[in-house]
């Protein structure tokens, strides 16, 4: 019978049916019950620690279970997830990565979808902050690094701008990409900078300390359907006011988008007498409120953004404040 269950799910190979490519991809499959922290490799089948030490949640287990060390949070299918780290205050650059084999490697030239679910832990005296920059990272090779020796490169295929601080639920984190090589390893955590990610402290917090997600339900594949991803359709915000003030809190202005694929893009910032003080072409930088090495003084100034993503070209507008 195994015989013929693997060629049947050959013979739909060869005729193009699409599958989730993420073998154990909502974490059910263990070898053992996690009873430590962190208890991840050797225990959940296929995923390993890449970065630092991800921990193992599985409900079999009466010390890693749904009430744990960082929260208290139920799946959002099956009984286990995982979690990461995504930035500590203490050490900017402490991120954690969990990565899985493929079952197939990717074809260049092909568009894959990708989603995955995270969801805030929170804990008041220490897993406080709230985050953005979590996202998913294809490579062709595997890596382990425990120690945070390696620098990050501050890039990945798939991110999210926004700044996840839902506790309770869990809130996807999809998009698409077109591969432009045979990446065989998925990779997924915080691949930015602490200067790069923008924090939230919780009111009422004692320490502000880290920011910490669970991870749950994770799919790659050819059908964006099979991946609930919708985002074929681009559309972004831009904030009404910055403050480069230096507090590391909304320093820099940057638009806030959900498109999963930007061919071209122009951001044009101009101040009240209608001189350009900032332009780029490449939708990751953004305006530090500088202009020839200046500080620009609190005024407002007039924002154009165009993009041409997935065969549509979309321009938006908008007067912000510059505040000091």
């Amino acid at each position: 019978m195994k015989h013929t269950l693997l060629f049947f799910f050959s013979f739909c190979n060869s005729f193009g049916y699409a599958q989730n490519l993420v073998p154990n991809y909502s974490f059910e499959e263990y070898t053992d019950c996690p009873m430590g922290y962190p208890d991840l490799d050797g225990k959940c089948n296929h995923w390993t620690s890449f970065r630092g030490s991800p921990d193992y949640i599985n409900n079999c287990s009466p010390v890693c279970g749904y009430n744990n060390q960082w929260s208290y949070q139920l799946p959002r299918i099956g009984q286990a997830y995982v979690t990461f780290y995504n930035y500590e205050k203490n050490f900017p650059n402490r991120t954690e990565q969990i990565g899985v084999e493929l079952l197939s490697p990717l074809e260049v030239g092909v568009r894959y979808y990708v989603s995955f679910y995270v969801s805030l832990a929170y804990r008041l005296e220490a897993a406080n902050i709230a985050t953005n920059k979590i996202g998913a990272k294809f490579t062709t090779y595997q890596y382990n690094d425990p120690n945070l020796i390696l620098q990050l490169p501050n890039n990945c295929q798939i991110y999210t701008n926004e700044i996840i601080t839902d506790t309770l639920n869990w809130v996807k984190i999809s998009g698409s990409f077109v591969a432009d090589s045979a990446y065989r390893f998925l990779i997924i955590g915080g691949f930015f900078d602490g200067a790069l990610i923008d924090k939230f402290q919780f009111p009422y917090s004692i320490i502000p300390i880290y920011s910490y997600y669970f991870l749950d339900d994770v799919c790659v594949s050819t059908d964006a359907s099979l991946c609930e991803v919708t985002d074929e359709e681009c559309d972004f915000k831009l904030p009404i006011a910055f403050s480069p003030n230096g507090d590391n809190v909304n320093d820099e202005y940057k638009w806030i988008q959900n498109c999963s694929d930007v061919d071209e893009f122009t951001m044009h910032i101009y101040n009240r007498w209608g001189q350009i003080v900032f332009s780029t072409n490449d939708y990751n930088i953004s305006w530090d409120g500088n202009y020839n090495g200046k500080p620009q003084p609190t005024d407002v100034y007039a924002v154009y953004v165009s993009v041409f993503s997935n065969n549509k070209q979309i321009n938006k507008s908008i007067n912000i404040t510059l505040l000091r």
